[in-house]
């Protein structure tokens, strides 16, 4: 349990300190795009497993989005990833995980009810 609580924090950070490098200029545009994919590809409705199927739905973004994210970070300048590292971990101290967890079920639940107004009709 303790492995699983030291990843979900590892990424949490891993989420400012890919933002923090897409904001960077010495960053080549093709990681730019390849970062907005990922993000694009976790908040898509269209997975490759659809979210609707128990357990499975949510296991495609919970490999394919931190395989993404640390095979970018791999593959960009480790200066580039220090600076970011040191930017995220300084934004980190001041934004509390679960008022942003907390945000992100709100807005899941409201999306939900939402789709489901629109298509139980």
């Amino acid at each position: 349990m303790k492995g699983l609580l030291k990843w979900v924090k590892g990424l949490n950070s891993d989420i400012f300190v890919l933002y923090y490098v897409s904001k960077d200029p010495r960053v080549l545009l093709q990681f730019k795009v390849f970062i907005a994919l990922l993000v694009a590809y976790l908040l898509s409705p269209v997975d490759l497993i659809s979210d609707f199927i128990p357990i499975l739905g949510l296991l495609d973004d919970l490999v394919i989005v931190p395989l993404g994210a640390s095979a970018v970070l791999r593959l960009i300048p480790d200066t580039v990833v220090s600076d970011a590292r040191e930017r995220a971990n300084r934004l980190s101290r001041k934004v509390k995980i679960g008022a942003g967890a907390a945000l992100v079920i709100i807005l899941g639940l409201i999306i939900s009810m939402v789709a489901n107004r629109f298509i139980g009709e």
